[in-house]
């Protein structure tokens, strides 16, 4: 059995990688290639199977009559919005999505950025670059907000960690069990925001985080594992409870997916069919789809009445143009 990886395709998902570290290897940009020049080794071929499986840019193939050498190649970097489509740092092997886009259309790829409100964004800072090793990346005027300030730290080159405040943060205390879990395992208010947990690459980075974690004065929770993944657990500042957690493979729903649980959460059948596999958008018209009537039973942005149906009756091209501000604070140019 040989098999190759087609480079144009493969967008760094990397779970070819995790599921069969043997068969695959994955270079400093993220794509993947095919060890021992594609050749499967005797008694891998249900691991070369279950890679090509679970790739979900279909970048992986069977060509038994693929030529040595030609099986694969490395990606270059390419320039896109100026800036380089490549991973850094030591990360290099964990899943992600490039910035040139997944291939998905109408699906959401991952986490930007996590808003998270503080009284003391300074106190934040510290705390996720020294204790987490996060790089402060932006710190601004929040865009159409008075008086708040907006910071981001990197967790990799398109997700980060956010942190916002306004003025009045400082006068609204915090209540265990109603703006804040007491922690990973205790209840808050419906809609608030119960725990964060990050990702490590490996099992290795995991337990460096930990040890970098108590080097720090941070008592750390763990590892425990859970099956699916293996998670070490502490807090942050102004109460926010956090996990690291290491998936040594994608979450497989077939074994995950508790049909106890599912019927106690009212979950049908039919239901759980298409939460498993939702179904893909394609706008049709050539046109960007308007907003849609106001339907209070719909989950709606808390505005003054008058201010929200005039924002939502607004035509996006208008909208863009009103509320857009691109310049950041200083010229990154020499």
């Amino acid at each position: 059995m040989r098999i190759r990886v087609d480079s144009e395709k493969c967008q760094g998902h990397n779970r070819c990688y995790a599921l069969a570290p043997e068969l695959f290897d994955v270079d400093d940009y993220g794509t993947a290639t095919a060890l021992h020049d594609g050749v499967v080794p005797d008694g891998k071929e249900s691991q070369a199977q279950l890679a090509i499986d679970n790739c979900p840019e279909f970048a992986i193939a069977v060509v038994d009559d693929c030529p040595l050498g030609s099986l694969a190649r490395p990606r270059q970097a390419t320039a896109v919005d100026g800036r380089l489509s490549r991973r850094r740092g030591p990360h290099v092997r964990s899943a992600w999505r490039s910035v040139e886009g997944s291939g998905d259309m109408g699906l959401a790829n991952g986490v930007h950025h996590l808003a998270i409100c503080t009284a003391d964004i300074k106190r934040q800072i510290e705390f996720f670059t020294d204790v987490l090793g996060a790089e402060l990346k932006a710190l601004y005027w929040m865009h159409g907000v008075e008086g708040a300030w907006h910071g981001f730290l990197r967790l990799n080159d398109a997700s980060y960690v956010a942190f916002v405040q306004t003025p009045d943060v400082g006068g609204i205390q915090p209540e265990l069990g109603v703006t804040h879990a007491a922690n990973g395992g205790a209840p808050s208010a419906p809609g608030t925001l119960q725990h964060v947990a990050f990702s490590a690459a490996t099992r290795d980075e995991l337990l460096t985080l930990r040890d970098r974690l108590r080097d720090r004065g941070v008592n750390v929770m763990g590892p425990i594992e859970h099956g699916m993944c293996t998670s070490i657990y502490f807090a942050g500042p102004e109460g926010l409870n956090l996990e690291i957690s290491w998936s040594a493979e994608p979450i497989d729903e077939r074994a995950w997916i508790a049909p106890e649980v599912a019927a106690l959460a009212g979950i049908e059948p039919d239901e759980l069919a298409g939460y498993l596999a939702p179904t893909a958008y394609e706008n049709t018209t050539g046109a960007p789809v308007p907003n849609p009537e106001i339907d209070p039973a719909k989950p709606h942005m808390v505005y003054p009445p008058e201010i929200y149906r005039a924002i939502m009756s607004m035509p996006d091209d208008e909208l863009t143009a009103r509320f857009s501000e691109t310049e950041p604070p200083v010229s990154a140019t020499s």
